[in-house]
C-alpha cells in the first residue's frame, strides 16, 4: 500500500513541532501495516523520529487506522 502525506496545518510549541495533515492510501493493504516515510515531507523531515502520532479515520468497511511512530522517520507504519 502506498501512503501519501499532505501537510495542511503546523505549529511550534517551544517543545516540538505539531503537524496536521491528510492520508493518501493506495494499494492493498499488508497484514503487517504499510510504511511510510515521513522524511520526504521537506515542512518535517528531521533527524529525529516522530514522539507521537494520533490519527484519526473513519476507513471504508468499519476499518480504523492508527499511526505508529517508528524508529527513524523513515520507518512510522
Amino acid at each position: 500500500m502506498a501512503l501519501t502525506f499532505s501537510v495542511v496545518y503546523t505549529w511550534d510549541d517551544g517543545k516540538r513541532i505539531h503537524v496536521s495533515g491528510t492520508v493518501a492510501a493506495t494499494g492493498n493493504y499488508t497484514s503487517s501495516g504499510a510504511m511510510h516515510d515521513l522524511s520526504q515531507v521537506p515542512l518535517i523531515a528531521s533527524d529525529q523520529p516522530p514522539v507521537q502520532g494520533t490519527a484519526w479515520l473513519d476507513g471504508l468497511a468499519g476499518y480504523d487506522y492508527v499511526f505508529y511512530p517508528g524508529a527513524a522517520m523513515n520507518s512510522n507504519k
